[in-house]
Formats: structure tokens, sequence, C-alpha cells
């Protein structure tokens, strides 16, 4: 007879048993019927039951009558409640309006009258049955946790007309009622966190600085199709630690940028944590949180500092606590800067004198140092006579070759290369202090400067290491000068050489002096200005004098002398300045003070007092001499030493200039007069005053 068809009820969109909907969230249940015959099909019926523990909502059919009724029947139902297969009636609980209540409706029907053959289509008729029964899932007691709920519906075509005939056919297999079955999986309605997300801003960080991490918190899932608000939202940011100086400890924090109504907590001291909290984020919403921190100082290259965020908040209706997990990094590329300063005590010093260098090792750069050595050859015509410990435990390694293999100049000494150029660990003696093994004469040695206590060692930044080491000078001809430099080395940095320092091999006396004084002054005025000179030999002075030449201009007030640290044996004793009849010179006897001999380095500071005279022309220049005579037992007619420094007079030169803002005013008219006084000179001007006289 030429007849076909097809009946269906699918959830949502898909006749798929994997559909997921929320508790509360509406769902479409659409129901089908297709004529895919060559016959119209006559009196077509869609009955449709509510599932249990849902609501109805709406139900829609076009072209069709609708009915309903609000009794629920067997759960789950087997067959069309109150509808008669034989004779396809409706009973009398089915009614062709919707109650008062809606949401008391349990089950819904369809009516069509006609539905037209799709190879023979007919104007106004359609060829599909198509209603659809929106429904709620009811909020259970317990909102957390999921469920299953089936729709079910049942389809009856009661006739047909022949394709060419006008007669209305009875359907042999009307009241062999079909029956279909969608299930709906019903999920809580909870938070979701698909898209948070952390990034990190400089992904790589060139030298010490600033990282900001942010951290986008997003409330939508990817793929139900419901999100509930996240209630009682919070971020916990845990700050990344990293290994820095003196060891582990986290970045240090900067600043927060948050949006309104963000409650933010530190956790720590120092701070290790931040939490961010929030009353509710909505569905679909986001907030974003940008945490700046600061890199700690002395970090290893390389490090990866992970910043961290957990996210977390419960559904609306459900106390689940939905959280996720999320972090970014960053790189840090720094590297050390190591620098060395290198002083010897003694400027002149005899056969057998002992000799004490020292060395001021520092890393001035971003980042720690490892592997760091200090080398340095024992000095020419001395030999090695002890090496102070090092603040961070390292070790004295020495060799004795006059060029260890492979090298031919310091420059090329490294780490990695110690052993295979014969260094070997020296031993501490009974007086403290590092030596080469028994029986070796070191020429070379070598220096751990990487604070061995840390791991991995290394030398922090910002910390100066001192390095002590005594020769003792050998027999040689006198005026022979002993020089001395050395290499600071880690990996992956240049080394840096120390500055030379030089001793005399001499039994002649050594004074080292030094003075200071101010730039600029003014005329008249007076100011002060420093002398300091000590006994640089290794031997005693038996005299010790300075004198300090004035040259016309500079007029003498007075002096105060005070020992130096090596001298603090001769504290309180007063050496007097005594000026000479023309007042151009100052004697200050410090051994005649003493009463004896000024031992080595030991020395004296002197505070001058002086004078400019008035009249002195700005960009005249005034020079002092400082003399220092000394004579020892090797040299008892003495040895001059001297040092020169330089001031220079600028006076104060104020100009004044004035303006008018009405060169002709008429009578009565007030008038405003604009001065300006400058300085135009590189002197402060004292004292300055300001008058204006008014015309007449």
């Amino acid at each position: 007879q030429g007849n076909a068809v097809s009946s269906s009820i699918r959830a949502l969109t898909d006749d798929l048993p994997s559909t997921t909907v929320a508790y509360l969230e509406p769902v479409k249940l659409p129901t089908i019927t297709l004529n895919r015959g060559a016959s119209q099909l006559n009196d077509i019926v869609h009955v449709i039951a509510v599932p249990p523990d849902t609501t109805f909502a709406s139900f829609a059919a076009a072209g069709a009558t609708l009915y309903y009724r609000t009794d629920d029947g067997p759960v789950p139902p087997t067959a069309p409640l109150g509808y008669d297969g034989a004779t396809g009636a409706l009973d009398a609980g089915w009614h062709a309006w919707p109650p008062a209540t809606p949401a008391n409706v349990r089950w819904v029907a369809a009516r069509w009258p006609t539905l037209a053959s799709p190879f023979f289509p007919v104007t106004g008729v359609p060829t599909a049955a198509q209603a659809e029964l929106v429904v709620t899932p009811n909020a259970p007691t317990d909102a957390c946790v999921a469920t299953t709920v089936e729709a079910r519906a049942f389809f009856d075509i009661r006739g047909y007309t022949p394709f060419g005939s006008s007669t209305v056919q009875g359907n042999p297999g009307a009241g062999s009622i079909f029956g279909d079955v969608e299930p709906v999986n019903v999920a809580p309605v909870l938070p979701a966190w698909d898209y948070y997300s952390v990034t990190s801003s400089p992904q790589t960080l060139i030298g010490a600085g600033n990282v900001t991490y942010t951290f986008n918190v997003f409330n939508k899932s990817a793929t139900a199709a419901t999100t509930g608000n996240a209630e009682n939202a919070e971020l916990v940011v845990t700050i990344p630690q990293v290994l820095s100086n003196a060891g582990v400890s986290p970045l240090t924090f900067v600043s927060a940028q948050v949006p309104a109504g963000t409650v933010q907590t530190p956790i720590g001291n120092p701070i290790t944590q931040l939490k961010f909290s929030w009353a509710s984020i909505p569905a679909g919403a986001s907030r974003q949180v940008k945490v700046t921190l600061a890199w700690p100082a002395g970090a290893l290259n390389d490090t990866v500092a992970q910043a961290t965020g957990a996210v977390s908040a419960k559904g609306p209706n459900c106390p689940q606590i939905v959280s996720k997990t999320a972090s970014a990094s960053t790189t840090i590329k720094v590297s050390p800067v190591l620098k060395a300063v290198k002083s010897v005590d003694f400027e002149a010093a005899g056969a057998g004198d002992d000799v004490t260098y020292t060395i001021r090792a520092i890393n001035v750069g971003d980042g720690v140092a490892t592997n760091t050595y200090f080398y340095d050859r024992v000095p020419t015509g001395a030999t090695f006579a002890g090496g102070a410990p090092l603040p961070g435990g390292g070790r004295w390694l020495f060799s004795s070759s006059a060029t260890p293999a492979g090298f031919s100049d310091p420059l090329q000494f490294t780490p990695t290369l110690l052993a295979s150029a014969g260094f070997v660990p020296g031993t501490v003696g009974g007086d403290g202090l590092w030596h080469p093994p028994s029986g070796m004469t070191a020429v070379w040695f070598a220096v751990e400067l990487d604070d061995q206590s840390l791991t991995p060692r290394r030398m922090v930044t910002g910390t100066e290491i001192p390095i002590v080491f005594s020769a003792t000078l050998n027999a040689g001809a006198p005026g022979t000068l002993v020089t001395n430099r050395g290499l600071i080395d880690a990996d992956l940095v240049l080394g840096a050489v120390t500055n030379l320092t030089r001793t005399i091999l001499t039994d002649e006396p050594s004074a080292h002096i030094t003075k200071a004084m101010p730039p600029v002054i003014a005329s008249p005025e007076q100011f002060t200005y420093t002398v300091s000179a000590y006994n640089s030999a290794a031997s005693d002075d038996d005299q010790f004098v300075i004198t300090e030449v004035l040259p016309p201009g500079l007029t003498y007030v007075g002096s105060t002398l005070t020992f130096n640290a090596a001298g603090a044996g001769h504290a309180g004793v007063s050496v007097p300045g005594v000026l000479s009849p023309d007042g151009t010179t100052v004697t200050w006897d410090v051994t005649g003070a003493i009463g004896g001999p000024l031992g080595p380095l030991e020395g004296v500071d002197i505070v001058i007092t002086a004078a400019s005279d008035p009249g002195l022309d700005s960009g005249t220049f005034l020079t002092t001499v400082s003399r220092v005579f000394a004579a020892n037992a090797a040299n008892t007619d003495g040895v001059s030493f001297a040092a020169t420094a330089s001031t220079r007079v600028e006076n104060a030169d104020v100009t004044v200039s004035g303006l008018i803002d009405q060169p002709s005013p008429v009578a009565d008219e007030d008038v405003t007069y604009y001065w300006q006084l400058q300085n135009t000179d590189f002197h402060d001007a004292a004292d300055v005053s300001f008058t204006v006289t008014l015309p007449p």
C-alpha cells in the first residue's frame, strides 16, 4: 500500500543516551513521526509522559490538537495513560486545555489529522508530525547526586489514504502502539574551571628584576550546557621559592592587581602565599589577578620559578568543592661579576721580612658564582709563609711547577683543570694558617672562594671575601722590585685580574703619604683638609717628621693629629704642630713626641684648619706640599717623601636682573617689578641681602 513511517523521542536535539543536563535546567524532549511512504497518514497520535522527578514547563505541536492530564499513572509507564488503542479515544482524564497550575501536568498528547506523502506533497499539509515537551529536572534534597531520568513517548497512526484515493482506510496496525524511551542524565549545577589559566611575563627574565604572573579565573565549562555560579570562590597563589644567596627563599611580593570586590590575604612572613576571595563568580564570568614578584639577590643562572594558583568554589545548591590547579614558570638568566683588589702592607722590606698581601674579592653581579677560585703566583723572590682561613671554609691548593702543565700565564687557569695542573690541597699548621704540603716549595696557589656550607657550593653576591697570605722575602739585590697580582675566576664568567702590587727589596726607610683638600673654596674662607702618613717599610723608623708648606694666600689656623689603627699604642701622645716664624711651614715631630721609633705600618692622620686670605681672585689655585722625613738604622741620613694637593678659589658671583610689567604707566596705575638673583660661580653665596629702592 506504499505505507512507511518512523517515530521517536529525543532529548535536546540528539537521540543519544549521553545527553547531560543540570538540575533546574530546561530540557527539550521533541517527538516526531515522519511519513516515508506514498500514502497519506491520518489521525496521528503522540502521547508523552512527563518524566518522574521533573516538572512540566511547556508543550507545543504545530498543526495538532493538544491534550493534558495531571495524574501520574504507573511509573515507569508501559502504555499511554487513558488512551484506548482500539478506538483511539482519550478518556475523561484528558483535557484540551492546560490546568490552572501547569506544573501539575504529568501527561501530554498531540493529535494531527493528516500527514502528506513526501512523494506527493499537498500544500499546507505537513509530512511530519512534530511536538516538543519541555521539562525541568527537579532539584533533589542532595543536589550533589547525579541521576538519570527517562522520557517515554507512545505513537499511534489510526488510518491512511492510499495514493490516488480520497477515502480514508483504517490502519491495520492501529492500536499497535509504538513506544520509545530517551534517557537524560542530570548532573549537579557546579562551577567549572575548564578555561582557568596562568601565564608569566616575562617567561625569561634577563638579570634580576620583576616577574608578573597573571591568573585568569574563568567560571565556564567546556562541555556542560550549564555552569553554576562559583560560590565562596578562592584563588590561593603559592609564591615560588628559589635558591638564592644564602639559601631557599620566596620571591618577594611587590604588588597585586585585582578586580573590585576582591579580598586579598597575605600568608606567611615573608609572604609565601596569597589568597584572593570572592563571594560569588557568576557562571560565564571571570576574574583576573596579576601578581608581581621580585627575584631575590643571588640566584643561580637558569633557575626556574614556578608560581602555582589553586582555584576552588562550591556550587549554588551543592556544597561540593570544585577545584583546579594551574601554574606558569619564568626562567632567570643571571651571571656573576667578579672583582678582586690586592694590596700589600709594606712598600719596602728587607730580606727575611714577611710581607702580607690582602685581596678583597667580591661578586657584584646579579647571580651567584660556582667553582670560584682565586689563583696567584707566589711572588718571585719570596717564599709562601701562610694563608689565612677563608670565611666560607674553602681550601688552599698548591702547585710546585714553575709553569703547571698546560699553562703559561695565570689567565689560562680554570677550576676544572686544577687536578691535571698538579694542584694539591695544603694543610693547616699549628699557627692556624694554610701551608703547602710538607716538602713542597709552592710556586702557585689557588683558593676556593665558594661557601662550602651551601648546596651547591657558591660565592654569593654582595659579600666581600678577604684572602690574606704572607710571603717571606728571599735575599736579593737591593732595589729589586717584588711584584704580584692574581686572578679570580668561576664557571661561565671571564676572569678578573687584580691590580699589581709592588714591594722594593731594601732596608731603607719608606713612608706612604696621602692628602686631600676641598676642590673649591672662597676668599676669604676657613676650611679643613687632611694629611695621612705611615711607615710603609718593614723596619722601625727612628725619625719620622712631617712638614706642611702653605702657599701665599693661605694662613695656618690649627691642626689635630691622631694615630692610625696600627699606631694605637701611641694613643694619647700629643704631637703639636709647630709653625715656622714666617707662618708658611708647620712641623710635627712624631718620633720626638713618642720618645722612640715608629713601628712598621704605624702612622698618623692630621686634620689641618687653614684660612684663605681676602681678595683672592676666582680661579686662583692654592697648592700645599706635605713631606715626610724618615730615617732608620740602615740609613741614618734619612729619606724624604712628598705629596701635594690643590684647591681652587671660586668666589660667589651674584647678579641681579629686573623686569617691569608697565614700562610707561599712567597715573594711579599699578606697576609690578620682577627681580631675579643668580649665583653664577662655583661657590655658595652666604649672607645675601637684597635691597630695592623705589623711585620718588
